[in-house]
């Protein structure tokens, strides 16, 4: 029969034969009421509900990467599979974030891997002038590839830097890998241009994953080592 202990559990005590035929009371302790088991499971889903919505994004300098993105409609989802913040001279410049079909941690798995990619950045510093931005990327295109190689593509590294204008801290860009179509620069949500062939595309991720990227500490985030 049962007997109170206090607080909202109550100790029952049941008989249980025991090998040598005698009986003996085994404790049992019941589980809390209906009211107070509902709380508790309520407050347990709240939790669960919190610590669900704080795995859902990546914080960078402030900035928040999705776990997941999607460069076009029909296109698979893409998982971030790392980030990391672009410094120069101890000066945060921006925070980027890739997106690939499947993790990868090389850069030859990434170049090598088919289908949609995205290169996210968000501008940190208050102002970067066009002319700074076109001579990045210009720069890392020469750094990571041969003079031949940065012959043949001079023409679109041309068109690639041509989409870039003066940004400042809040602006969003992505440049996507959109299956055959192109090199996607998109700026605040608004596609700023396509550049053919998917050559360029892994000629322009170079820039941060080649053998002498703009930052080793963003290459080694990008990659998910940060």
């Amino acid at each position: 029969m049962p007997q109170s202990q206090g607080g909202d559990k109550q100790v029952f005590y049941s008989l249980k034969r025991s090998d040598r035929g005698s009986d003996t009371r085994q404790r049992v302790i019941a589980s809390p009421g209906p009211v107070r088991g509902r709380a508790y499971a309520g407050a347990l889903l709240a939790a669960a509900l919190l610590t669900s919505l704080a795995a859902s994004a990546a914080e960078v300098a402030g900035v928040k990467f999705e776990d997941s993105a999607r460069v076009a409609d029909g296109e698979p989802e893409l998982v971030l599979n790392g980030a990391g913040v672009r410094t120069k001279f101890f000066v945060k410049v921006y925070a980027a974030g890739l997106y690939l079909a499947q993790k990868a941690d090389s850069t030859d798995a990434v170049l090598s891997m088919p289908g949609p990619k995205r290169v996210r950045m968000q501008f940190i510093h208050s102002e970067v002038s066009a002319d700074k931005i076109r001579s990045g990327w210009t720069d890392g295109y020469k750094a990571n590839h041969s003079e031949a190689e940065v012959a043949a593509i001079q023409g679109q590294i041309d068109q690639f830097n041509a989409l870039f204008p003066t940004l400042k801290a809040g602006d969003v860009v992505d440049v996507d890998y959109l299956p055959e179509r192109g090199t996607a620069v998109i700026l605040n949500g608004k596609t700023q241009g396509i550049i053919p062939g998917e050559d360029f595309y892994r000629a322009t991720l170079k820039i941060w994953l080649g053998d002498s990227p703009a930052h080793s500490g963003l290459k080694k985030a990008m990659l998910g080592e940060g």
